[in-house]
């Protein structure tokens, strides 16, 4: 259980992004397989602190920032941990900061079609040095927090315009950054 106080800003600092899966992918996802393209997509592109403003493509984790990228799906379940560190590039200056989280969830896959993607992941940020994605909102540098990101497929409750926004990995980015998320 989450409460307030102890820095914890409450319901006023939630983010949002969007994870595309690609057709291929959820045809694997269909065998009981998790495609390392998937994997590292999550990894690089989906566990960043969103609640400090927009995210640019090149706020990213990169391919060198990734320690350790463990994901495995069996009968359906989906565990994991992944531990980034390295430079990130903020809004103002650039941010070294770490990230270890571990993952659980469900995934199925009915008929071809993706049913159910519903993960967390959960574990302490910090950042090192400046400020860097959402981070400054979180207390003091070098101190850990808790950082929580869940996973979900869209519903009929969210907007259009939620379920049709670009993941922040490709804002600004051009055909360049697009291909590379799709990678």
């Amino acid at each position: 259980m989450v409460s307030a106080g102890k820095g914890w800003p409450g319901q006023e600092r939630w983010g949002r992004d969007n994870l595309w899966i690609r057709k291929d992918e959820v045809a694997a996802l269909a065998k009981g397989q998790l495609p390392d393209s998937l994997k590292t997509r999550i990894a690089r592109c989906h566990l960043i602190n969103t609640t400090g403003g927009h995210l640019t493509a090149g706020a990213m984790w990169k391919p060198q920032h990734v320690k350790r990228l463990v994901m495995t799906l069996t009968d359906g379940g989906l565990t994991g941990a992944v531990d980034l560190e390295g430079q990130i590039k903020g809004p103002a200056r650039n941010d070294h900061s770490r990230l270890s989280v571990r993952l659980l969830g469900f995934v199925e896959v009915k008929d071809g079609k993706l049913t159910r993607f519903d993960v967390v992941a959960v574990g302490p940020a910090c950042r090192v040095a400046g400020s860097g994605p959402g981070i400054e909102t979180h207390g003091d540098i070098g101190v850990p927090y808790t950082l929580a990101i869940g996973f979900r497929l869209s519903t009929d409750q969210d907007s259009d315009a939620q379920r049709r926004t670009p993941p922040a990995a490709v804002h600004h980015g051009g055909k360049k950054a697009y291909a590379a998320y799709l990678e």
